[in-house]
């Protein structure tokens, strides 16, 4: 887990860890270095993938009832 630090105002705030960039664009870019290394589009579909439940009979039901189902999408 990343070390709570307060500063200097009293808020807190999480120390980052920072990540030698290979693209050289980004090197020396804290706001970039700071965050998580990229995924690999496997790692990302895996990770972004949702499939709600599904249910035979709610096949069924009429379009304006169907409707109420879109909570389900996140």
């Amino acid at each position: 887990m990343k070390d709570l630090i307060q500063l200097d105002n009293g808020e807190y705030a999480i120390s980052a860890d920072y990540i030698d960039q290979d693209i050289l664009d980004y090197r020396g870019n804290p706001l970039i270095e700071a965050l998580p290394s990229l995924l690999s589009l496997e790692q990302a579909y895996t990770q972004l993938k949702y499939s709600p439940e599904y249910n035979e009979k709610e096949s069924d039901l009429s379009a304006s009832s169907s409707i109420s189902f879109a909570y389900k999408i996140n």
